[in-house]
């Protein structure tokens, strides 16, 4: 066993006989204290919970950057005009003449 620097502190767990039992018989058959067994299956279980959190935080990640993909692209198939104040390219533009000017005279 390596010896660490940092500090450890007592953690008391009420479980039922059945899981105590069941605890120790495991350490005895891998020959190693019940406490080792507990802190490694404690490990591994926050480890799995970081693991589903990076896995959630990725999947929002990916949803988001979908949606904006989708927002760029919705915006270019479907131009919206600016609102506000007019622009002077927007103001009607007189059409041309479809007939020839009358005579003068």
């Amino acid at each position: 066993m390596s010896n660490t620097s940092r500090r450890t502190v007592r953690f008391t767990l009420d479980m039922n006989e059945d899981q105590h039992k069941q605890l120790r018989i495991r350490a005895l058959q891998e020959g190693r204290p019940a406490a080792e067994l507990c802190r490694e299956l404690i490990a591994a279980y926050l480890g799995q919970a970081e693991a589903l959190d990076d896995a959630r935080l990725r999947a929002a990640y990916e949803a988001g950057a979908r949606a904006e993909r989708e927002r760029i692209v919705t915006s270019a198939l479907h131009p919206t005009p600016p609102t506000g104040p007019e622009l002077p390219t927007q103001r009607a533009r007189p059409g041309l003449p479809t007939q020839p000017p009358a005579p003068r005279g």
